[in-house]
């Protein structure tokens, strides 16, 4: 049996398919999917430096908000949407408890700090 090779060539000239259209990798539907593929990178490399922190299991339930959001930007045939609204009242409730969890912000709050917390400013 071959082998399936990981690249096309297809895209080559700036260019993918996508819904059976060539679409220029520059456009707003594939910024969008890189931006969330690189936050899903980013919170999934730093995750585990965080335990002490953010439990293991919010990052990844995270990661799979943000998959969700992808499947919604990435359906070319639009069948999905929009992205579910129990997804975004979770994550409101879940930053507001967080959000309890702090001192009364007073400054702006400058990246940085220990096990992985540092890193994540690259995630926001």
């Amino acid at each position: 049996m071959p082998t399936m090779k990981i690249y096309t060539r297809v895209g080559d000239e700036g260019e993918t398919q996508f819904g059976g259209k060539m679409l220029p990798k520059n456009g707003p539907r594939f910024i969008a999917l890189g931006d969330l593929d690189e936050l899903t990178c980013n919170i999934g490399a730093y995750a585990y430096d965080i335990t002490d922190v953010i439990p293991l299991a919010k990052s990844q339930a995270l990661q799979n908000l943000i998959y969700t959001a992808a499947a919604v930007i990435g359906d070319p045939a639009y069948r999905i949407t929009e992205f579910p609204k129990q997804a975004t009242l979770d994550l409101e409730n879940e930053i507001d408890k967080m959000t309890t969890e702090l001192p009364p912000l007073k400054n702006f709050i400058l990246p940085g700090g220990p096990n992985g917390i540092g890193a994540m400013h690259l995630a926001r």
